[in-house]
């Protein structure tokens, strides 16, 4: 809690992320307390979080949540369900998330080699990855659909052995993946192959050109090798988007406006 107050006093507005909520380990009312407490006297702001499992998705029991939410009432905490919505509402932006509308710059898509057809006013990708669900909706500001998804990985499908691009829901990646010796038993990364061992995800634009049909080409037999990028849905359409794989969660972007 000391580190948070102190990033505080050097940035400025340091939101708080509370992931992972492990059961039994940290989802206790007394720890949340705390947590909310310094949101309170910090950025006044508070992204609820979760736990991740075997197909990506965030989790968490509903009365841990339910009693997080009520905490950031009580003390006058703004909270958010996702990391894009504090951004909006900070910045006084579109969530770009959950603000979506009609496809505009399709004549990007076009340029960076994605195969699509618009269904339905939608842009449905042939082939697509997760992350290529979010890349395409950041940059059309629209819902996203495909017709194959390769995998349910973040990585993006003009991805290859040299480069690695991830794009999550909130997010484009441009970092370094450095080995870690704490090997915590419930991190994320060991059920990330690509993230697993020590690698560089993103590169500088300027350093690459982009041909997305030759990538996503070498992407299919790259995708082979790795086994827990599994996904699942419920859903019985021809087309899928981000919805059908991943827990969908409210925008509070424009709740305190």
């Amino acid at each position: 809690m000391k580190t948070i107050e102190q990033l505080s006093k050097c940035f400025g507005h340091v939101i708080i992320l509370v992931r992972p909520i492990i059961p039994g380990r940290n989802d206790q009312y007394k720890n949340l307390e705390r947590i909310v407490d310094v949101a309170k006297n910090t950025s006044g702001r508070l992204i609820t979080g979760a736990i991740h499992d075997e197909f990506k998705r965030k989790n968490v029991n509903e009365n841990v949540k339910e009693r997080l939410v009520e905490l950031c009432v009580k003390n006058g905490v703004r909270y958010f369900h996702k990391s894009s919505c504090a951004a909006a509402e900070i910045t006084n932006s579109r969530c770009w998330m959950h603000d979506l509308d009609r496809p505009v710059n399709l004549d990007v898509v076009k340029r960076l080699g994605y195969e699509f057809t618009l269904v339905d006013g939608r842009v449905c990708l042939r082939y697509a990855t997760v992350g290529d669900l979010n890349f395409i909706r950041m940059i059309t500001k629209s819902y996203i659909l495909t017709e194959n998804f390769l995998t349910g990985y973040n990585l993006l499908s003009i991805s290859n052995e040299d480069y690695k691009y991830e794009v999550s829901s909130s997010w484009y990646s441009w970092s370094t993946n450095t080995f870690c010796e704490i090997n915590c038993d419930y991190c994320i990364i060991h059920s990330i192959e690509y993230l697993d061992n020590e690698c560089e995800i993103g590169v500088n634009p300027s350093q690459i050109e982009l041909n997305s049909q030759k990538a996503a080409d070498m992407f299919r037999d790259y995708s082979l090798k790795m086994k827990k990028g599994k996904f699942v849905s419920q859903s019985i359409d021809k087309q899928l988007g981000y919805n059908d794989v991943r827990k969908t969660q409210l925008c509070t972007a424009y709740a305190y406006s």
